[in-house]
């Protein structure tokens, strides 16, 4: 038998709110286990899954059919098992059981979850227009609300995007829903946010741009990897120039650590043995020292203290610039 994922069942069917995440979780696990086709609650006519017969002549080749025929059926009604107890553990007990009684007729889990559809999102426009609602709401929450955490956003609008995907919105095709992810990731990840941004705008951005679920996955790992600096791993992933982020740089990244960067040492301690093409200017300074005190070099601060290219003193106080002026 081949091997079947645990099935999550963080998200719940409460009520009709609640409904477009649970089916969007209901829709995506079903087709990841190929069992959605027996249970779809909108198609007419269900594949009949009957356990095959044994055939009259018990021959080498017949055997060997009869015994892979079994097999994809035992698999198949283990697989449709798990959907139902899936459904059983996420259905709010009561609600559960009423579409259980509507459901006797046949009592198959396709009825079921048709029964449990009709109840709490009795026509589609209804559907559609909770989706995008929910799925707007939760996009532009971080611009808004200060205290919600970037692991718990992004969790959330994964639901909400899940539900409108399968939906097929058109809110969710395009450049804006993407400009939208990227200003409410600015929240968490404002250098790469506003990088992606700035390229979105410049001509031709917009045509080779990622996708919003490229943006989705890359938003995530920078999340996972918040206060390292290094960003390499993710840029391979979604085939970009891997690379280093560094204060040196508004944008783009170099292929060298932060910490052995000529630029920055210079910007940090106004000298330097390394060779590089472009010594910043006096009014690019500041702005390298600005970027160094971010969140996200959290890591390298504490590498170019042991460097001695800045002081403890210099980060609690907040890097002097050039004049005397602290930051």
């Amino acid at each position: 038998m081949s091997h079947v994922f645990t099935l999550p069942a963080s998200v719940k069917l409460t009520d009709r709110s609640s409904f477009p995440s649970w089916f969007a979780q209901l829709t995506f696990l079903a087709r990841a286990h190929g069992v959605w086709e027996y249970i779809d609650p909108s198609a007419t006519d269900h594949p009949k899954l009957r356990a095959p017969e044994l055939p009259e002549k018990i021959e080498g080749d017949t055997l060997r059919l009869h015994a892979i025929k079994q097999q994809t059926h035992t698999q198949l009604t283990t697989k449709i098992q798990l959907i139902w107890n899936w459904v059983v553990s996420t259905v709010e007990p009561q609600r559960l059981q009423l579409a259980s009684l509507g459901a006797a007729s046949d009592g198959s889990l396709a009825t079921l979850i048709k029964e449990l559809k009709d109840e709490l999102c009795p026509s589609d426009d209804d559907w559609k227009e909770q989706v995008l609602y929910d799925y707007r709401e939760i996009t532009l929450r971080p611009q808004t609300d200060r205290s919600t955490a970037p692991e718990d956003w992004i969790h959330q609008w994964s639901h909400s995007y899940m539900a409108a995907k399968i939906l097929k919105l058109e809110a969710i095709k395009g450049t804006l829903p993407i400009k939208d992810f990227l200003r409410s990731a600015m929240r968490y990840q404002p250098e790469w946010a506003r990088r992606e941004l700035d390229g979105l705008a410049r001509p031709g951005g917009a045509t080779a741009a990622l996708s919003l679920d490229e943006y989705a996955r890359w938003f995530k790992q920078l999340t996972q990897d918040h206060g390292r600096g290094r960003i390499e791993g993710v840029y391979a992933t979604l085939g970009r120039s891997d690379g280093y982020r560094c204060p040196c740089k508004k944008q783009d990244t170099h292929r060298w650590e932060p910490s052995t960067c000529g630029r920055l040492e210079f910007a940090l301690t106004g000298h330097t043995s390394r060779e590089f093409r472009f010594k910043p200017s006096s009014e690019e300074i500041p702005g390298i020292k600005r970027r160094l005190q971010e969140p996200i070099y959290e890591a390298l601060r504490k590498e170019l203290r042991a460097k001695g290219w800045i002081s403890e003193s210099d980060e609690q106080q907040g890097i002097q610039y050039p004049g005397r002026i602290v930051a």
